[in-house]
């Protein structure tokens, strides 16, 4: 047969020959099965399984994963067809359609059943999960079995009440957790039944599903806390601490940030500055420049099922006025930011100080005394759901406390403020450690000195960059004023008692060591161990307090929170 080409004119009288065969098909689109669904019988041929779709023709089917042994899958047709040979659970299969202008996919459920109806036992098909603690889990799938282990039918509707080893588990009937039930149906002739939980117990959480006479099996969860804590300590001469986080290491690092307290009684710059970043999903890695005294470093794993973000900027320099792109943007009004930072240097002054804070949508800026002269740094920008953040910037210029009134009032039992300062000219190491508080509900003071007025309202401080933090509602924060003497290193206060797995502790102060330093009396040697103090929950009904340099007094803002 002749074959004719069209001829397309083209402006000028050009002309080109179009070949139709050039043109790709519109891809195959809604493909389906007959049965989406299917429960068959050992032994028994099974009626032809056939799709249909939309769009343009199909020209090759593909299935993954295989079909039991006995049953076969047409790569021309698509068709389902065979007798089953081998006993199958629920499983879900893919299919791809596809032509040369793209494809399409259907998934189809298909069991292989024992041919007696008589059920003995039910038992979980599904396997155990390891997840984060208040994430919605599931489906966990029930099937009954025959007595030889076999998937079977029931004859009759059977009712599985479901229980777990702790009260803090609830079930669902839905993937959004949004149902709550204490029982699911193994209907007569269904091959399964499915549900969903919710647990905020950790550890080893048993479920347990009972049907009477079919017996209660159970299923052992392991559930990870939303808070995990440790320490780990750089040794004098040392640069670098591995930190290990301990199994299953962190689940998913994009909804999980780190807070960090490093003390040391060094008066060197370069081996007092620590920062820590999360190196992988089992290790913390905390990195100074000099190995000159021992670093005691305190670690808290904060990380959530949903509802967060977090990104890092990991061991940018420091950029002075221009400021770090973010890879994404964020919302400002519910995003925090915590650092950490290391650099060279004899003794701490001025530029070991930085003020950083969040600019606009998609930027961070770092400003020390002269810009940012030496710093290496990990900043965590923390986007919590639901959270409320009001930010500002405050010249305190050379008093020893300033009073910041806010625009909106806050829940104080909701609220933490974070702050970090820069600093000009030279002065003692009272001077540079400022402590911010929440006094009321839209106003913030900032001291330093912790008394010593005459000797600490030096350097200038023109900037504080502040943060208030309202948590989402069910979330709770504690604000205590903890306080040492001259000669103490440790103190203790009281809390009104939390779930240490969803709780976390911390100071409003951010200096290059991390989020646990205040204000203090001491005008000596430069020693920033004087106002840095680890923090440690103890039992859920008590802060614990560390500081490395026993010399004048310390106050310190902290916070204990829990999450929702």
């Amino acid at each position: 047969m002749k074959r004719v080409l069209p001829i397309v004119l083209l402006a000028g009288g050009c002309h080109f020959v179009l070949d139709p065969d050039s043109v790709p098909p519109p891809a195959p689109s809604g493909l389906t099965y007959a049965v989406v669904s299917a429960v068959y019988t050992l032994g028994q041929t099974i009626a032809s399984n056939v799709p249909s779709s939309g769009g343009g023709p199909v020209v090759s089917y593909a299935i993954n994963p295989s079909l039991p042994e006995g049953l076969g899958f047409n790569t021309t047709t698509g068709v389902i067809s065979g007798t089953p040979a081998v006993l199958s659970p629920a499983t879900d299969y893919t299919v791809t359609a596809t032509n040369a202008g793209g494809s399409t996919t259907a998934t189809l459920t298909i069991a292989v059943l024992s041919t007696s109806t008589s059920a003995t036992a039910i038992d979980f098909i599904s396997p155990a999960w390891t997840s984060m603690a208040g994430a919605c889990l599931g489906p966990v799938r029930i099937q009954a079995e025959d007595a030889a282990g076999n998937p079977s039918l029931l004859s009759s509707d059977a009712t599985v009440a479901l229980t777990a080893s702790a009260p803090q588990v609830t079930f669902f009937s839905d993937a959004p957790c949004a149902q709550a039930i204490s029982s699911v149906v193994l209907a007569a002739g269904a091959p399964e039944a499915a549900f969903y939980f919710r647990s905020r117990a950790t550890g080893a959480v048993t479920l347990r599903a009972s049907a009477g006479s079919l017996g209660s099996p159970t299923q052992t969860e392991q559930i990870v806390p939303n808070v995990r804590a440790g320490s780990c300590t750089i040794g004098a001469g040392s640069l670098f601490a591995a930190c290990s986080i301990g199994w299953p290491g962190v689940l998913d690092a994009s909804r999980a940030f780190l807070v960090v307290q490093a003390i040391s009684d060094d008066n060197n710059a370069s081996g007092v500055n620590v920062r820590c970043s999360l190196a992988d999903a089992g290790t913390i890695d905390c990195n100074r420049y000099a190995g000159t005294g021992t670093v005691e470093v305190a670690w808290q794993l904060v990380a959530l099922a949903a509802g967060i973000r977090v990104q890092r900027v990991n061991n940018s320099q420091c950029t002075g006025s221009n400021p770090i792109l973010l890879p994404q943007v964020v919302n400002p009004s519910q995003t925090f930011v915590l650092f950490t930072a290391e650099g060279a240097g004899a003794i701490v002054e001025s530029n070991d100080y930085r003020m950083v804070r969040l600019v606009g949508n998609d930027r961070l800026e770092v400003m020390n005394d002269i810009g940012c002269a030496n710093g290496l740094l990990d900043v965590q920008v923390v986007e919590l759901e639901g959270a409320v953040v009001e930010r500002g910037v405050a010249d305190a210029g050379l008093v020893t406390s300033v009073t910041v009134t806010t625009a909106s009032a806050a829940d104080p039992a909701r609220s933490f403020l974070l702050h970090s300062a820069r600093f000009t000219g030279a002065a003692v190491l009272c001077g540079y450690q400022i402590r911010g508080t929440l006094a009321g509900p839209n106003t913030i003071t900032f001291t330093r000195g912790d008394g010593n007025d005459a000797v600490c309202q030096s350097p200038d401080l023109p900037a504080i960059a502040w943060e208030r933090v309202t948590l989402p509602p069910g979330g709770t924060s504690q604000q205590l004023s903890v306080s040492m003497v001259g000669g103490q290193t440790f103190a203790t206060a009281s809390i009104t008692p939390v779930d240490p797995a969803r709780s976390f502790t911390f100071s409003s102060s951010q200096f290059n060591a991390g989020a646990g330093f205040g204000e203090t009396s001491f005008n000596g040697d430069d020693r920033p161990g004087a106002a840095g103090a680890r923090h440690r929950l103890a039992a859920g009904n008590r802060l614990e307090l560390n500081r490395a340099v026993d010399a004048g007094t310390a106050r310190w803002t902290s916070y204990v929170v829990e999450l929702p």
